[in-house]
C-alpha cells in the first residue's frame, strides 16, 4: 500500500447522456467542461470567462438570472481594449458597443441554461478577493492593473454561505430539477503566499461541506483531496509546480465519470473514444485504398451515434478525407 487512494462515495444522481451542464468557476472547471465537450455532453462552459471567487461566481450567474443590466462603473479601457471588473479579461472588445454586444450574448446565454439546466458544477478557486477602490466593489478579475487600486481581504465562510443560499433560492424558483456539484480546485493560487493559500482553500472546503450537508441537491466532488492527498507528489504537476499535468486532470476526470455518469453514458463515452482515436489518426498516405477503407468504416460507425448525439462536425471532417 503506497498511497491512499480516495473512492468518492456514489452520487445520489447521475448524470444522462443528454443532459445540459453548466460549468463556471476556476480553470479548473475548464478542465472537466473541456473534456465533457470532447466526449459531446450538452455544456455551457464560463460564459463570462474563468471566475475564481465564489462571490463574483454567484453574481455573474444571478446577474443573468435576473436579467441585470451591465453596470457601467466597472467598465474600464486600457491600451485600446475595454473590459469589466466583473468578468475575465478574455471577455474584451475594442469598444463600447462592441462590449456591450458581448455581454448581453454572454448573459442572455447564461440565463437561458441556467433555467433549463440539469446540472450546474461550480468549481470555487480561492477565497481572496480584491475591492477596487473606485469601484468600490470586489471584482472577479484585476486584469493586471497596478496594485495600489485594489485591497485584498479574505471573504469569511459567512459571507460565500449567504451568497450561496440567496442564489439557490432563485435558482430553484426558475429550475427545480437543478443538481449542483460543488468542488473546489486544485490549482494553488501562491502569488499570496503559501500560507494564505491554505487559509483559503480550508475556508473554501468548509463552505463546499457545509452546503452540501445543508441542501439535498448540493454534492460534493473531491477533487482537491484527490491532487493533495490521493495523488500526493510533484510528478502530477506541470513545470510551475501549480497546475495539474495532463495525468493528474485525465486521473480526475476517470474519478469524476466513475462518480456522476449513469451506465449508459459511461458506456457512450466507452465507445466514442474509438471515433476519437480514429480521427485523430494520421496517416502516412491519404489516398490509399487502406486509408480510404478506414474513413469509410469509421463514418458507418459514427452514424450509429446519431440519433443521441449531434454529429455534424465529426461528419464533415471525415468526409473531407473521403477522394
Amino acid at each position: 500500500m503506497f498511497r491512499t487512494e480516495l473512492i468518492p462515495r456514489p452520487a445520489k444522481e447521475k448524470i444522462r447522456i443528454g443532459d445540459k451542464i453548466y460549468l463556471i468557476g476556476s480553470c479548473f472547471a475548464d478542465h472537466i467542461g473541456n473534456l465533457l465537450k470532447v466526449h459531446k455532453f450538452n455544456t455551457l462552459l464560463n460564459p463570462f470567462g474563468v471566475i475564481y471567487n465564489p462571490y463574483s461566481i454567484l453574481k455573474a450567474m444571478v446577474d443573468s438570472l435576473t436579467g441585470q443590466e451591465l453596470d457601467e462603473k466597472g467598465l474600464f479601457e486600457n491600451q485600446g481594449i475595454y473590459r469589466h471588473f466583473d468578468f475575465h479579461s478574455d471577455i474584451s472588445a475594442g469598444s463600447k458597443e462592441e462590449f456591450y454586444s458581448l455581454f448581453k450574448s454572454a448573459s442572455t446565454a447564461s440565463g437561458d441554461f441556467l433555467k433549463n439546466t440539469e446540472w450546474l458544477i461550480i468549481s470555487m478557486g480561492t477565497s481572496i478577493v480584491y475591492e477596487h477602490r473606485t469601484y468600490q466593489k470586489i471584482v472577479s478579475n484585476c486584469h493586471k492593473l497596478p496594485g495600489r487600486q485594489f485591497d485584498q481581504r479574505m471573504l469569511t465562510p459567512e459571507e460565500m454561505i449567504t451568497s450561496f443560499d440567496s442564489f439557490y433560492k432563485q435558482i430553484r424558483e426558475v429550475n427545480e430539477k437543478i443538481s449542483i456539484i460543488l468542488t473546489v480546485s486544485p490549482v494553488r493560487h501562491i502569488k499570496s503566499t503559501i500560507e494564505k493559500n491554505s487559509q483559503s482553500k480550508a475556508i473554501l472546503r468548509y463552505v463546499a461541506g457545509t452546503l452540501s450537508d445543508k441542501f439535498d441537491k448540493v454534492q460534493y466532488f473531491p477533487s482537491f483531496e484527490m491532487m493533495m492527498d490521493d495523488l500526493r507528489d510533484y510528478r502530477f504537476y506541470r513545470a510551475d509546480m501549480i497546475h495539474p499535468n495532463e495525468v493528474a486532470i485525465d486521473y480526475i476526470w476517470k474519478k469524476f465519470t466513475d462518480t456522476y455518469l449513469d451506465g449508459e453514458a459511461k458506456d457512450f463515452i466507452h465507445e466514442w473514444v474509438h471515433i476519437l482515436k480514429a480521427m485523430d489518426h494520421k496517416p502516412f498516405y491519404p489516398g490509399s485504398v487502406a486509408h480510404q477503407r478506414f474513413i469509410k468504416e469509421t463514418i458507418k460507425k459514427l452514424r450509429t451515434f446519431e440519433p443521441r448525439i449531434d454529429i455534424g462536425e465529426e461528419l464533415v471532417t471525415l468526409e473531407n478525407q473521403l477522394l
